[in-house]
């Protein structure tokens, strides 16, 4: 049967788990887990229901797990400096494929083809804002076959934005004109939840990209 996850604070997880058992969900598909504030400087953390038990999760291992929980088996990319956590993390990867491309907008038809015939969710990872601007045309595309694409792109250091340096943009902004959703993250800890959001919404109908 259908499963129901849930991750967020715990006072939205115990009321959505409610309403779920309210309505017969039966126990045994219903999972959660607890995303906590992280320490300055560091990974944050994942309370895991079941066993009660607190663990260390660094952002990009949470981009993948969350990616993996909604089933996810391909990436399509060009990456960048801001990937390169996300790289390392698939010298171990085993789940998850990453299928490198030389150019943005062969690869967003790769990613649009694969979310047409696969009837589910696709991803797309792209560099900063010249690689975003590099797959706009194509993403026209998928807006237009309403395919359910989710696009990421890496940001600059937020510390760092204030300064303007290279490369740096107003991703969101230059993303909406062709996606359902756009968003930011601006918290480490919010990663999880709005890659959820994300896939979620892509898949709503009428299904359609949309943009981290």
């Amino acid at each position: 049967g259908t499963h129901l996850y849930v991750c967020g604070p715990a006072g939205m997880i115990n009321g959505v788990l409610g309403k779920a058992r309210a309505l017969g969900w039966p126990k045994q598909n219903l999972h959660s887990e607890e995303f906590l504030a992280p320490p300055p400087g560091k990974a944050f953390q994942v309370r895991l229901a079941k066993s009660n038990r607190t663990i260390d999760v660094a952002p990009h291992q949470s981009i993948l797990e969350a990616l993996e929980a909604n089933g996810v088996t391909r990436i399509f990319g060009n990456p960048g400096t801001t990937e390169l956590p996300l790289m390392d993390a698939f010298a171990t990867e085993t789940d998850i494929r990453y299928i490198l491309g030389l150019q943005e907008a062969a690869l967003t038809a790769m990613a649009d083809g694969y979310a047409q015939a696969s009837n589910g969710i696709s991803v797309l990872n792209l560099h900063v804002t010249p690689g975003l601007g590099n797959a706009m045309g194509m993403l026209y595309d998928v807006q237009r076959a309403n395919a359910p694409v989710l696009v990421t792109a890496g940001q600059q250091d937020l510390e760092y934005v204030i300064t303007e340096p290279v490369l740096v943009g107003d991703l969101p902004r230059l993303a909406r004109p062709m996606v359902k959703w756009a968003e930011q993250v601006n918290r480490v800890q919010d990663l999880p939840r709005l890659v959820h959001r994300a896939i979620k919404t892509a898949l709503a109908p009428p299904t359609g990209p949309v943009f981290l």
